[in-house]
């Protein structure tokens, strides 16, 4: 069983792919990820694969409350100043 907090950033990625497209890209015109990789780049910074506190928090249970407020910020028009601010497809 998932947690809310996981249950909640899945369906944000769904809710932001389908309102913005599914690929999130850099400013600079380097890498481009999915909602999740993208909310991962947010938080953890630009090499979230290996940050140690990604590792260790990918080992909980469920996310922890400040990844979900960095999610709803996002949703709420706080775009990251690493992301190229898409626009609304629908």
């Amino acid at each position: 069983m998932r947690g809310p907090n996981t249950q909640f950033v899945i369906d944000w990625t769904n809710r932001m792919a389908w309102k913005f497209g599914g690929t999130v890209y850099e400013v600079d015109g380097g890498k481009s990820w999915d909602w999740g990789q993208a909310l991962c780049r947010e938080v953890y910074g630009k090499g979230w694969s290996n940050d140690p506190q990604f590792l260790a928090d990918d080992e909980l249970p469920d996310v922890p409350d400040w990844f979900v407020e960095a999610a709803q910020k996002w949703e709420a028009g706080e775009w990251p100043a690493w992301s190229e601010k898409l626009e609304a497809r629908r």
